[in-house]
């Protein structure tokens, strides 16, 4: 039986599928900040709950990675936010990290994303980075073929499967957009077709970058308010996504703090994102439809429909999952044509 996984490494979170849905059920899909302490040997939580995180080995140092990885992290620390991220041993950390959560010994095939703008000068990289062995907290994993794609297009393999669209995908024109972490991410489709010359992505136009813009804002009221400076540590910014996402009330100086407030903030920061990527696809006349995915969606829904209000425009199921799935897509796709030669030879 061939084993087919996917895995998503964002700058703000790590996205991985720990089964197939071969079965009937849908992709069971799991993620963790995408942050990797270098491990410490301090004992002391094994008197309180064990964190949900594990040690990683890359290259001799060690490395803390998982769910809880947040309270691992020094308060004056940040998030690695540059175009060489991948490079850094941080990253194969979370990959290996997301490897021990699905609970396998060996991955027939992988596919991973890339930033649609790192596609062309990274992705040989990233393909040896993540193939052969690699040691884990209780073993190894051995990963056999692997198959690197741009993010956003796991989003529409993953909408168009859902909905029964695989054929109609195939025969029109798509504009995928994909808010991240750090990129606004976006491409010009026709079925799994690029047109690469109206893709791109925007720097410093994802949640990173609306987050600051809101904890500035934050911290002026709280300075104008109570006359003290407010310390915006990765831990807040942390609270703030996950206020935005969830509806969780956010609460800063142990006294809740309405986010609603301070949203427009950033509204400069999704606009001219926006604009960036207006001016890279040109005109929109052949457009069918348009297709938005991504951990920072709901905070760029608004403006996409503002923008492009003539359209027919998508919101992708679970969107910061969206990705992944539809790299798993890939990955079955990968398999059962391994496995139908394997077949053939055998006869």
């Amino acid at each position: 039986m061939t084993i087919a996984r996917a895995i998503d490494i964002g700058y703000g979170s790590t996205k991985f599928t720990v089964t197939d849905g071969l079965s009937g059920q849908d992709i069971e899909c799991r993620m963790f900040p995408s942050v990797a302490p270098v491990a410490t040997k301090d004992s002391i939580d094994k008197y309180l709950d064990r964190k949900d995180s594990v040690i990683v080995e890359v290259d001799g140092d060690h490395y803390e990675v998982g769910p809880d990885v947040m309270l691992a992290m020094p308060s004056n620390a940040a998030r690695s936010l540059d175009l060489d991220f991948v490079r850094r041993a941080s990253y194969l950390a979370l990959a290996r990290g997301a490897m021990h959560y699905m609970g396998v010994r060996r991955i027939d095939h992988l596919v991973v994303g890339l930033p649609v703008s790192s596609m062309k000068a990274l992705a040989d990289e990233v393909q040896a980075k993540f193939s052969g062995e690699h040691k884990l907290p209780n073993g190894t994993v051995t990963v056999d073929q692997v198959e690197v794609t741009p993010q956003p297009v796991g989003a529409l393999l993953d909408y168009a499967s859902r909905h029964q669209m695989l054929r109609q995908v195939e025969l029109s024109t798509q504009l995928l957009i994909d808010p991240g972490y750090f990129t606004l991410d976006f491409l010009v489709t026709q079925g799994r077709k690029m047109a690469a010359v109206r893709s791109g992505a925007a720097n410093n136009a994802g949640m990173a970058a609306i987050l600051r813009a809101i904890a500035e804002r934050l911290s002026q009221r709280i300075k104008e308010r109570d006359g003290i400076a407010a310390d915006i540590t990765e831990g807040v910014l942390q609270r703030i996504d996950e206020s935005l996402r969830t509806g969780r009330e956010f609460r800063f100086n142990g006294k809740p703090e309405p986010l609603d407030d301070f949203v427009g903030a950033a509204r400069h920061v999704i606009e001219d994102g926006l604009a960036k990527l207006r001016a890279r696809v040109g005109s929109m006349a052949d457009i069918d439809s348009i297709l938005l995915c991504g951990g920072s969606a709901h905070m760029y829904e608004q403006a996409v429909s503002q923008m492009f209000g003539g359209y027919d425009i998508r919101i992708a199921k679970e969107p910061v999952f969206a990705n992944v799935r539809g790299f798993q897509l890939l990955a079955n796709k990968a398999a059962k044509k391994s496995a139908a030669a394997l077949h053939a030879a055998a006869a």
